[in-house]
């Protein structure tokens, strides 16, 4: 009963997050303590056409959300997890067969014209969203709670009336409240003073609130992210909440799990938490262009300054990796500086040495450091120590039938500081590349053609440059290689560029078809809701770059007409 309540307490949270992406008139802020340590939200409540193309890529996997649900709901059936079934039951019942989560949403009772928030009240999680018609969202809710054989009870506070459900045997409950077109939902701890059951039932706001602090606003000015569907954790807040050991749903989830003894982290232990926090102190993302063709999301990962430094400047000499446009529908260039991640790794693993973490619970880190300094120092040996990266293009992907074998044209290219010596390492452990004979001249040379076969295709090639090696596979890919291996190198700071059309991606999965052929029923639903999800896309693109700052991931996806 206590997974189920934890199970359960994860489903409900999955709602939070299904129905809070869009949506309550611009007070939810008001509300969310400034040193919260996550919040989602919008600063502005998006027009329709926006608000369209923001959920097109969710609404493009809903059969696989139906198909992901039923199969988790099949699984806990079969382990005897019959409340919690039912629950991702309903879950699957809401969305199927609904052509997007605008209708979704419509039909549970939120609103889609309201501002929303998702945040901590400390850890524990609460939403705030428009509601469109109160009986409605009660009814979604109560058939959630019915699933669950976990009843509302009616409740009031300060003459406000709000609803609780006890989570199993757990020490959580959930507690919903419908006032004047705004909902408040969250999972707290059942052991909850009324001062905490206030601020999280909207009664009294925060002395500092996330809308005055302004912190989502600096984010859209410091990240360029539009005022929509962004948000951060806070990661040195959420660490030091657990370092205090103090925050009533930590202190819930420990007396679930160690029968009642709650433990509190020492001095040290807090120090330790703090300085690891510190390497990466926030989490956050946003959209940089939302349009009804395609969408740019960007995730930034805040770094400790020296981890920044160490490769924010470093421009890998990788062919490609500053390409402009892709070179096939599978093309993907990742930076492997190695003398540079080497050192970084000696330098971390030195000051840890240096200065030891003194918290018990965290003495692991010790040993593990010192491994990771063994491991630093195998990167230096031939050829792992010349790396630089490496970028694949490919121009087709299939196979021969379940369990058949895995055809592929395209080329691949190896940027290293010793192209020669790598070839050496290939011809040991190749014995049909003994004879190879290359220039550094970029020039295509023929393989046997044994190799070509390997991989389905007729004829292989390799070619070097004097920074980098290559091979290709399949008819007329000489031509690719050679182009390839002249492509211009990346940028300072970028890390690795993907791109994938929904053509190859679809392939992706069929290849995955074909070498599970024995899977199951609900295993096929997936993948058939998959492909139907990637027939939608167009193409879909990723780059990851250092900055100053920290780790910035971009994503793009464009849509089919």
């Amino acid at each position: 009963m206590k997974r189920h309540g934890v199970l359960f307490s994860a489903a409900v949270a999955g709602a939070l997050l299904l129905v809070g992406c869009d949506s309550s008139d611009p007070e939810p802020l008001s509300f969310v303590p400034a040193d919260t340590p996550y919040l989602f939200a919008d600063l502005e409540v998006a027009d329709d056409s926006t608000r369209d193309a923001l959920l097109a890529q969710s609404n493009a996997s809903l059969p696989r959300n139906v198909a992901m649900l039923r199969n988790a709901a099949s699984d806990l059936e079969a382990e005897n997890q019959t409340s919690l079934a039912g629950v991702l039951g309903v879950l699957a019942d809401e969305i199927d067969g609904k052509n997007s989560y605008q209708d979704v949403m419509s039909d549970i009772g939120l609103a889609l014209d309201q501002h929303s928030a998702i945040y901590g009240e400390g850890l524990i999680p609460v939403m705030r969203g428009g509601v469109e018609d109160a009986e409605q969202y009660r009814a979604f809710l109560d058939r959630l709670a019915a699933a669950a054989d976990t009843p509302f009870q009616e409740a009031t506070l300060d003459d406000a009336d709000y609803r609780t459900a006890a989570l199993g045997d757990s020490p959580f409950q959930l507690i919903s409240r419908v006032d004047e077109g705004t909902a408040v939902l969250s999972i707290a701890p059942t052991e909850l003073d009324d001062e905490a059951l206030r601020r999280i039932l909207g009664l009294t706001q925060p002395d500092e609130s996330a809308e005055s602090a302004g912190r989502l606003q600096a984010l859209v000015d410091d990240k360029a992210y539009l005022p929509y569907a962004l948000g951060y954790l806070d990661l040195q807040r959420i660490i030091a909440l657990v370092a205090a050991g103090e925050d009533p749903m930590l202190r819930a989830a420990q007396a679930m799990d160690s029968s009642g003894d709650v433990e509190q982290l020492s001095s040290s232990c807090q120090a330790d938490l703090d300085r690891l926090a510190a390497r990466a102190p926030e989490l956050s993302v946003g959209f940089t262009e939302i349009e009804s063709d395609h969408m740019v999301q960007r995730t930034d990962l805040a770094l400790a300054e020296d981890l920044t430094a160490a490769l924010s400047e470093i421009q890998v000499a990788l062919p490609g990796l500053g390409r402009e446009k892709p070179a096939g529908p599978f093309d993907i260039a990742v930076a492997l500086p190695m003398k540079e991640l080497r050192d970084l790794m000696v330098a971390q693993t030195r000051y840890v040495r240096d200065n030891p973490f003194t918290c018990e619970a965290l003495a692991d880190l010790n040993a593990e450091a010192d491994e990771l300094a063994n491991q630093a120092n195998m990167l230096a040996m031939p050829p792992f120590g010349s790396l630089r990266g490496f970028r694949l293009v490919l121009d087709d992907l299939s196979a021969d039938g379940p369990f058949g074998q895995a055809k592929g044209r395209g080329a691949a290219i190896v940027a290293t500081d010793n192209p020669t010596g790598l070839l050496a390492v290939g011809q040991m452990a190749v014995p049909q590349l003994a004879n190879v004979q290359l220039d550094a001249d970029g020039k295509a040379t023929a393989l046997p053609d044994e190799l070509g076969s390997l991989a389905g295709a007729d004829g292989a090639w390799a070619a070097m440059t004097d920074s980098a090696i290559g091979v290709a596979v399949g008819k007329r890919e000489n031509d690719r290689l050679e182009s390839l291996l002249k492509a211009p190198t990346g940028d300072a700071g970028q890390l690795m560029n993907l791109h994938i059309t929904g053509d190859m991606y679809g392939k992706w999965m069929g290849l995955i078809d074909a070498f599970e052929d024995g899977q199951d029923a609900t295993s096929e639903r997936y993948l058939e809701s998959l492909q139907s999800e990637t027939d939608r896309i167009d193409t879909m693109d990723i780059s990851v770059r250092m900055t100053s700052d920290g780790l910035a991931f971009e994503s793009r996806t464009d849509w089919n007409e």
